[in-house]
């Protein structure tokens, strides 16, 4: 139960209670008009002193009992302005150590399901506050976080799902004050600073893109109609893979046996590197993890999404790996020799599922946020595809003579609140379950 405080009646957090802002604002409010009481009432003494002197000469001619009052009544103020002071300094104080924990990394020391994290006494949390924790162990869903073991609170991902922390990675909590107060939680995905996450404009989402080595073109697609809604020529002589991760775009060529990140928007080349191999078939991802294939070593090659380099190499499932990609946690692969199409495990590589291909020459396959698409060049089609059985649920005639590599990014609108960040509001929305992006509103 809050008590109050026997002057102003301001109301006071229980020691295991987090900071509530509703109640500093009624506090402040109450600080205000008691101030500006005393102000009226110093106002109200200089009045009477002055008529005092005016009608009765100086004050020392006073009687005993008026002097009396008069000390009294200034007492009174002195009391009410020192509280109010008392008052408004613990305020301060409570707010300057909210800030003082802005960018630093704290430590959740992990016992069982549950995580304690060690803080001054008195910290407190408003609904938007973020922390970045490191946890000490992995920890399974339910995991429930609490600060100098007081409250407990679930952390959930941002499809309001409980989450599942791990020892390797940097989390940022955002405190939420809701009927049952919890913390969203997010890998910080390798960002210096929460403010340096990236955030995705609303037009990114949900974006797929295609090319063709007959046409030597680049096209971004509409994921529903599958028709073309953006043509540019490609950077080099024969284009056969195109795929990316949450917001990032990538494309491979096998008469340059260049690998490339791609502007999302222009479509041109923003890095260039070569391929591990000499004939580079396809490239894709899901939401943080980039995959590349290749015909001539015939491997599957998990790469570093910046620098391009393979941080793991594995055989292909059969002799021409064609395409590879998925969507935001699935990957997925396809060979025109075997007929197949896979899932594979994203660790190892190797299939968990095969399906017989749908035409002749499977060659590409990936995907958006939770859409499957893929590729065919006899009978030279384009295919949305169940993320689960493989099977059609969409054909459309290809827009060119050779589909070879289809695949998009991962971004997926999800409104979940506004916050404040840097003066402007925010609709949080995520890219996948576990990154925050943004869209000015």
């Amino acid at each position: 139960m809050k008590t109050k405080t026997s002057f102003l009646n301001l109301e006071k957090h229980d020691e295991d209670e987090f900071y509530d802002i509703g109640i500093h604002a009624r506090n402040a409010d109450r600080i205000d008009e008691a101030v500006k009481a005393s102000d009226e009432r110093v106002d109200t003494i200089e009045g009477k002193q002055n008529d005092l002197v005016t009608n009765q000469g100086d004050l020392g001619a006073l009687q005993t009992t008026e002097k009396t009052s008069l000390v009294g009544a200034m007492n009174e103020v002195k009391e009410a302005i020192d509280s109010t002071t008392n008052d408004l300094s613990a305020v301060q104080d409570k707010i300057s150590n909210i800030q003082n924990y802005s960018g630093k990394l704290l430590t959740a020391v992990v016992d069982g399901a549950n995580a304690n994290v060690t803080v001054e006494d008195n910290m407190v949390f408003t609904d938007g506050d973020k922390l970045d924790v490191k946890f000490s162990a992995d920890v399974s869903a339910p995991v429930k976080v609490s600060f100098n073991g007081c409250t407990q609170y679930v952390l959930k991902d941002f499809e309001g799902n409980e989450a599942d922390v791990s020892a390797e990675r940097i989390y940022t909590l955002v405190y939420k004050d809701d009927d049952v107060d919890f913390f969203l939680c997010a890998p910080k995905g390798g960002a210096d600073e929460w403010e340096d996450l990236t955030f995705v404009r609303s037009d990114y989402f949900h974006r797929l893109f295609y090319c063709d080595p007959g046409t030597d073109n680049l096209y971004e697609l509409d994921s529903d109609t599958l028709l073309p809604i953006n043509t540019v020529s490609s950077p080099g002589a024969s284009p056969t893979g195109i795929g990316g991760t949450y917001n990032r775009l990538y494309h491979c060529d096998p008469t340059a046996d260049n690998l490339y990140e791609l502007d999302l928007d222009t479509l041109l080349p923003i890095k260039t590197v070569s391929s591990p191999s000499s004939a580079p078939t396809d490239i894709g991802g899901t939401y943080d993890r980039l995959f590349h294939c290749d015909s001539t070593a015939d491997n599957l090659y998990e790469l570093d999404v910046d620098t391009l380099l393979p941080i793991n190499t594995v055989s292909s499932p059969s002799s021409t790996p064609r395409g590879i990609g998925g969507t935001y946690n699935r990957l997925y692969h396809c060979d025109p020799t075997a007929n197949n199409l896979y899932e594979l495990d994203l660790d190892t590589l190797l299939p968990i599922n095969t399906v017989s291909s749908l035409g002749a020459f499977p060659a590409g396959i990936g995907g958006t946020y939770d859409r499957l698409f893929h590729c065919d060049t006899s009978p030279q089609s384009l295919y949305e595809l169940d993320p689960d059985t493989l099977l059609p649920i969409n054909t459309v005639s290809s827009p060119s003579t050779a589909p070879n590599g289809i695949g998009g990014i991962k971004a997926r609108s999800f409104s979940i609140t506004s916050v404040e960040f840097e003066e402007s509001i925010y609709e949080l929305t995520d890219d996948s379950p576990f990154r925050i992006t943004g869209t000015e509103v």
